[in-house]
C-alpha cells in the first residue's frame, strides 16, 4: 500500500453524512458487492487490506458514486478505472492493416459484469 499515490493525484474530501449515506462501494473481480462506505479512505483502504490479507482475487473495484469515478485495487497499488488514455487523438491515426492487432492490444483482458447495487 506504500506505492499508492491516490491522496497525492486526487482530493476525496468527507462527505457530509445528511447528503449521502454510503456514497462509497466495494466491488469484487465478478461486480459482487462487498461493502458500502461513508468515506473514501475506508473504502480504499479497506479494498486494499481484503485483497493483501483474504482469499480474494485482485482486482477489487472502489467506487465513488459523489464523483462518478472507480480504481481498480490491487494489494500494493491502484489505478482509475477504465485508464485514462495515454494520449489524445490517436485513436484515428490507425491504418485499415493494424486495426484488428491495434483493437486486440488496447481492449480491456478484464471486464466485470455491471455490478449489483446494494440493497
Amino acid at each position: 500500500m506504500t506505492s499508492c499515490l491516490w491522496k497525492h493525484a486526487e482530493g476525496h474530501d468527507p462527505v457530509p453524512a445528511a447528503r449521502v449515506s454510503r456514497p462509497y462501494h466495494v466491488y469484487d473481480h465478478e461486480g459482487e458487492h462487498l461493502g458500502s462506505f461513508t468515506a473514501w479512505e475506508t473504502a480504499h483502504e479497506w479494498a486494499h487490506l481484503q485483497v493483501a490479507l483474504s482469499a480474494l482475487p485482485a482486482p477489487l473495484e472502489v467506487e465513488d458514486r459523489r464523483r462518478h469515478s472507480r480504481r481498480r485495487v490491487w494489494a500494493d497499488y491502484c489505478a482509475p478505472f477504465p485508464a485514462p488514455a495515454e494520449t489524445a487523438g490517436t485513436a484515428n491515426t490507425i491504418d485499415d492493416d493494424d486495426a484488428p492487432r491495434a483493437t486486440a492490444a488496447t481492449a480491456f483482458a478484464f471486464a466485470p459484469p455491471h455490478p449489483r447495487h446494494p440493497s
